[in-house]
């Protein structure tokens, strides 16, 4: 299984054995966050996994998960880090599933630990994972989102391969399952909006923006499985641009 195949089976995991993962599946770990792409090569950020007593001791939060491990990932602030950390930490979500590892996303927590290699960034996002206690997979059919019709405007005729991009960004997870994107689509790029700030939940504002980036995570990983280029961008051409309660985020430009 690859990355894109885990988009279709990935399910959240919230019990988990309390059991170390062996010592060559965590060095294989620690090898694919250096080597993950980024969204953004101009952000700065740091990510760290949580594994003695006392580093997991610092995390704290509501909705919180038990768990063997946690990675946090630390970075600056701004909407494009959020969503530069979304992209790169949904790239680490699909490679623990698989090597047949469960996780879930803890938006609500947040840790104290602050390591030298993250000194000046924050940590904005923290992830438990381990093997998990339920099943980390489930079957394409059971995933509760939107119908694909109602997230997209189509301004052009679609070939299969975008057909097939669209399908895998419907499947990326989102805080509340809230699936705060909708998507202009033309035959070869896709302008990606995100829904404007919730008044009544503020906090929503800087999650949605990590959302954004799990997203534009999944455009890729479906352009790279079809051998496609694939380049996202922000046009300052329509970057004004906005929809009913959305505005504009990023372009996903194929070729």
């Amino acid at each position: 299984m690859n990355l894109y195949e885990a988009i279709y089976v990935r399910q959240s995991v919230r019990k988990f054995q309390m059991k170390p993962i062996d010592e060559l599946t965590m060095k294989h770990i620690r090898r694919y966050i250096q080597a993950v792409s980024p969204l953004y090569s101009d952000i700065k950020w740091h990510i760290e996994i949580l594994d003695t007593p006392e580093q997991i001791k610092t995390v704290r939060g509501a909705w919180k998960a038990e768990a063997p491990y946690y990675m946090v990932i630390y970075t600056e602030e701004g909407r494009r880090a959020l969503a530069n950390a979304g992209f790169i930490l949904e790239q680490l979500v699909l490679y623990l599933v698989t090597k047949g590892i469960g996780s879930c996303f803890q938006g609500a927590l947040h840790t104290t630990y602050q390591p030298d290699a993250a000194k000046g960034l924050k940590p904005v996002m923290l992830m438990a994972f381990g093997w998990g206690r339920e099943c980390i997979e489930r079957d394409v059919k059971d995933v509760r989102r939107m119908r694909l019709q109602d997230m997209i405007v189509a301004k052009e005729e679609m070939g299969e391969d975008m057909k097939t991009m669209l399908r895998t960004a419907r499947l990326a997870p989102s805080a509340f399952n809230a699936q705060p994107w909708r998507f202009v689509v033309y035959h070869n790029r896709v302008h990606v909006f995100e829904r404007k700030q919730w008044k009544w939940m503020p906090a929503m504002g800087k999650i949605k923006d990590f959302d954004i980036g799990v997203v534009l995570s999944h455009f890729v990983l479906a352009a790279e499985e079809l051998w496609l280029q694939c380049e996202v961008q922000r046009l300052g051409s329509i970057s004004e641009k906005s929809m009913k309660n959305y505005e504009y985020a990023a372009t996903v430009v194929v070729e």
